[in-house]
């Protein structure tokens, strides 16, 4: 199933009726409403670095991962393309918890864990962000911010597709 969060109905609950999209985010949800964005010192020298292609930037430690090949995983294992390191003892992010994927009509993002995949438009605020129900895929436009359970990252499109 792929959502398409302009649809009302989508944005209210999942295919199965379960209300997945507007599931409560964890109260934990980053101390991003007291730290400020941090893009690093010099995002765009970092942003050149991914020579075009789409990233993603990790807003409280500006790390830009670009995404270079058409199948990308994000998650806690070191395989991953974004592998995304978590405290000791917090386990809230999966060895694989989405599979990015890129094709002629853009860059989409399917939800394979157990703690959820959010989109939203402000990463200070947890009420903006909505759950991709598990094993959907949503595209990814440009500027959208995704969190991995409590680990937040801005998607930049790029103007070069993945090899």
């Amino acid at each position: 199933m792929i959502c398409d969060w302009n649809d009302p109905e989508q944005k209210t609950g999942s295919a199965d009726g379960e209300e997945a999209a507007t599931a409560p985010l964890r109260e934990e949800y980053p101390a991003a409403r007291e730290t400020p964005l941090f893009y690093g010192k010099d995002l765009e020298a970092d942003l050149s670095a991914a020579e075009g292609f789409p990233c993603f930037i990790d807003v409280l430690s500006g790390r830009v991962t670009p995404i270079k090949t058409r199948i990308f995983v994000a998650g806690f294992s070191r395989k991953c393309g974004l592998c995304i390191t978590q405290d000791p003892g917090t386990h809230t992010v999966s060895r694989f918890h989405a599979t990015v994927s890129s094709g002629p009509d853009g860059v989409y993002i399917c939800d394979e864990s157990l703690n959820g995949t959010y989109f939203g438009s402000d990463p200070a605020d947890p009420k903006s962000f909505l759950r991709l129900p598990k094993g959907s895929e949503a595209q990814l436009k440009d500027g959208v911010f995704v969190r991995f359970a409590t680990e937040v990252f801005q998607f930049r499109a790029g103007e070069r597709a993945p090899l």
